[in-house]
């Protein structure tokens, strides 16, 4: 077995293997309350918090700054990635008695990536309607131009991000969008404003606002840029593999950007948790190349009895 298997989506879009994997989507899909995202969640936000107070006590600004920079950047990132499947209305019954429950634990998962979660919500999935589409996906902005203007925009793209909810308010028009994101920040400015009062700019700075920048930046390469990046052999194609490792590093690499590795598969069957994708991806996989081995199989020589090839079978 190759050390890296390659799961080429385009396999699994059309006929027989489309109708498969359909089924088998199926089967990672939960359908009721997902408990271990709304868990995990739960207990990333706490840590979030007991890490801040770990931060506090620290004494020096560089011990501040490599927990801030480890720790409370992965758990913020953490929580994105749960606040993302809330977006999709993956934690709670898809149900409209349900609706403020995802709401509530949407903002309580997007807070602390500095995200308001209405506007991250109604962006994402206009990006799922309209993925690649320069004018209409709100995740394109940035990952046009050359790799220098690219990697200026993942400098900025917390701000980039907040420009396109507020113009995607507009265009549509969505005036909650746009009502909530001026809410949001207004209570984000007063929450921060009584941290660093309780505990000085420092801690707030180097635990939890560089943390959220860092994330946001985590975020836009993994989810953005580099899923969503064009073949250059054919321009107007999106890239559509995935790299699989064995799984002892595909859990090291799930593990440090919370399971993002898996973000074109997402954009196939967005009704699968993310916490379930590598094990969706790895079926796929399997079956994949189980059938290459069938096709190889089917088109070698054929020997007869005396040992002699005779034609291939033709396809």
């Amino acid at each position: 077995m190759a050390f890296v298997r390659i799961l080429d989506l385009k396999n699994f879009k059309t006929g027989e293997n489309k109708i498969r994997a359909n089924r088998l989507a199926g089967q990672y899909m939960v359908y009721n309350v997902d408990w271990t995202s709304l868990i995990s969640g739960s207990a990333a936000l706490l840590a979030i918090f007991l890490v801040f107070f770990w931060g506090v006590t620290l004494d020096k600004v560089w011990q501040k700054a490599l927990l801030g920079a480890t720790a409370q950047t992965w758990l913020i990132l953490f929580c994105f990635n749960v606040s993302h499947d809330v977006a999709h209305d993956l934690i709670f019954k898809r149900n409209p008695k349900y609706r403020m429950l995802n709401n509530i634990f949407g903002y309580m998962m997007a807070t602390p990536t500095l995200t308001p979660y209405h506007g991250f919500k109604e962006t994402h999935l206009e990006h799922h309607r309209k993925t690649n589409t320069p004018v209409d996906d709100p995740n394109h902005w940035i990952v046009r131009g050359s790799l220098p203007w690219l990697l200026g925009k993942l400098l900025i793209a917390p701000f980039g991000d907040y420009k396109e909810m507020l113009r995607y308010s507009r265009v549509k028009p969505m005036p909650h969008v746009a009502k909530t994101f001026f809410l949001f920040w207004i209570g984000t400015a007063l929450f921060t404003a009584a941290l660093i009062w309780l505990f000085g700019f420092t801690n707030v700075l180097f635990m939890w606002l560089i943390p959220a920048y860092i994330n946001y930046v985590i975020v836009f390469a993994f989810v953005a840029v580099i899923p969503h990046r064009q073949s250059p052999d054919a321009p107007g194609e999106q890239v559509e593999r995935i790299a699989i490792f064995p799984s002892y590093l595909q859990s090291l690499s799930s593990f440090l950007h919370a399971g993002h590795n898996y973000h074109l598969l997402h954009h196939m069957y967005p009704r699968v948790p993310s916490h379930k994708y590598a094990a969706f991806a790895k079926h796929l996989v399997d079956i994949q190349e189980e059938q290459a081995a069938e096709r190889k199989k089917a088109d070698a020589p054929q020997q007869d009895n005396d040992g002699s090839a005779v034609a291939a079978l033709a396809e």
